[in-house]
C-alpha cells in the first residue's frame, strides 16, 4: 500500500470512530448538578427518571434513551406547565438530566435545575442560566423525589469502599 493510501485509510477510521451523529445537547452539566449511581443502564436510568418525571406531572420535553439524556420544556415550577417565550426568575425553570457509564451495568444519573436571571437576546441561551439555588420549593421538591429514586434503584458502596 502507498502512503498516500495509509494516510486515507487511517483518516477514514478515524472519522468511523468518532460519533458526530449524538443528539446529546453539546454542554455541560452545572457543577451543582445532582448526581449518584444507579444499578440500571443508560437508557433504562434515563427511561425510569423520565417515567418518574412524568409521574410527578413534570413535563418532559425530550428522551433520548439511546444517548441517554433528557430535557423539559421551560416550565413555571409552580404550575408545572411549560410556557413559550423568554421567561425570567426562579419560578420558570428548565430540568436536564444525563445518564453517564458508571461501571458495567450501573450508570450516574446527572440531574440540574436552570433557570434565567435576566433575558440578554445577545447571548447564548445557556450562557444566561444559572442553578436554581437548592433551596428553592421546586429544588427541594426535585431532590425529594430523587432520594426515592436513588432508595429504590440507586448503588450504595460497600462499607469503606470510596
Amino acid at each position: 500500500m502507498t502512503r498516500a493510501r495509509l494516510v486515507l485509510v487511517a483518516v477514514a477510521l478515524g472519522a468511523a470512530a468518532c460519533d458526530p451523529g449524538t443528539t446529546r445537547p453539546d454542554l455541560l452539566p452545572f457543577p451543582e448538578a445532582r448526581s449518584f449511581e444507579v444499578t440500571r443502564d443508560r437508557g433504562a436510568a434515563i427511561g425510569l427518571l423520565a417515567d418518574r418525571l412524568r409521574a410527578d406531572t413534570i413535563p418532559v420535553g425530550r428522551v433520548d434513551t439511546l444517548d441517554a439524556w433528557l430535557e423539559t420544556p421551560w416550565f413555571d415550577a409552580g404550575t408545572r406547565r411549560p410556557v413559550r417565550g423568554d421567561h425570567v426568575g426562579m419560578q420558570f425553570v428548565k430540568l436536564r438530566a444525563w445518564a453517564d457509564p458508571a461501571r458495567p451495568t450501573h450508570a450516574e444519573l446527572i440531574v440540574e435545575l436552570a433557570y434565567r436571571p435576566v433575558a440578554d437576546p445577545s447571548l447564548p441561551g445557556r450562557m444566561l442560566e444559572r442553578p436554581l439555588p437548592e433551596t428553592h420549593y421546586f429544588a427541594r421538591h426535585l431532590d425529594s423525589l430523587l432520594n426515592r429514586l436513588q432508595a429504590e434503584v440507586g448503588f450504595e458502596p460497600p462499607a469503606g469502599a470510596r
